[in-house]
């Protein structure tokens, strides 16, 4: 299967899909938040979806698609940012991207096409001059955690949260 997987940059006729698997990536970590603060408002997917092509277009970023027999079944999302005047001032800091999203339908997960995006996309950053890749995981995703472990990734800021 993996050489029928094909990875391209999105266009504007993926727009749909991009939707739907925005859609589906909520309702899996609305189903996984052990605190039930995420939730998923009516036309979540086209709302996050607009937001996130905004956000890709400010901040150079790309969303690569990956197709079987010319199907989507994935998609990536990714931005880079120059660092900030205080970040240069107090870290010995690089360019880095960013992975915003990845989703993959589950059906075609296990296959390496999640290992074919992020590779796709390193290769964006690389082309753009940066030096690290960074992502935000939901800490009760441990499919998404184990992925990016694997992938090379390792942990550097936590993030706490307590209801109160």
């Amino acid at each position: 299967m993996k050489n029928e997987i094909t990875i391209r940059e999105y266009k504007s006729s993926d727009y749909k899909s991009l939707v739907e698997f925005m859609e589906e990536l909520q309702d899996y970590l609305v189903g996984i938040d052990p605190l039930k603060s995420i939730i998923k408002w009516k036309k979540y997917g086209e709302i996050y979806s607009k937001d996130l092509l905004k956000k890709i277009k400010k901040n150079n970023g790309i969303i690569y698609f990956a197709e079987y027999k010319n199907k989507p079944v994935g998609c990536i999302a990714g931005n880079y940012l120059k660092p900030s005047l205080i970040e240069r001032i107090s870290n010995k800091v690089a360019m880095e991207g960013s992975v915003l999203e990845l989703f993959v339908e589950p059906e075609f997960r296990n296959k390496q096409i999640g290992r074919m995006l992020i590779k796709k996309l390193e290769e964006y950053f690389k082309k753009k001059k940066c030096r690290l890749s960074t992502v935000a995981v939901f800490y009760p995703n441990k499919n998404a955690y184990d992925f990016y472990k694997k992938g090379g990734y390792d942990e550097r800021m936590i993030h706490m949260i307590k209801k109160i």
